[in-house]
């Protein structure tokens, strides 16, 4: 799947945020990842990581970790925690 991101959007003049994504829930003890915030952003610089190392972008790429603070649907349901677990891909045309 980041194969057929990277090479449909290597070409992009805007500006390329990848933004990581996660439920409301704490994450369990670990030496890694103090908070949503730390796991949020190691998702979305590993994805930009990958991508760099495979494509080349006019104007670089951005690394965005939102954590729990823009869910796509309710925390409540483990569906709704599955879904808000997400990386996004968002360009933005105007720069």
């Amino acid at each position: 799947m980041l194969d057929d991101v990277g090479g449909a959007i290597q070409d992009v003049q805007g500006l390329i945020t990848i933004e990581g994504h996660t439920d409301n829930l704490p994450v369990g003890f670990s030496l890694r990842f103090r908070s949503n915030w730390d796991l949020s952003a190691a998702r979305s610089g590993a994805v930009a990581d990958y991508m760099l190392t495979k494509y080349s972008f006019a104007n670089g790429l951005m690394v965005s970790g939102l954590a729990d603070t823009k869910p796509l649907m309710s925390n409540d349901t483990s569906e709704g925690r599955s879904r808000n677990r997400r990386i996004e891909v968002v360009i933005d045309g105007s720069f």
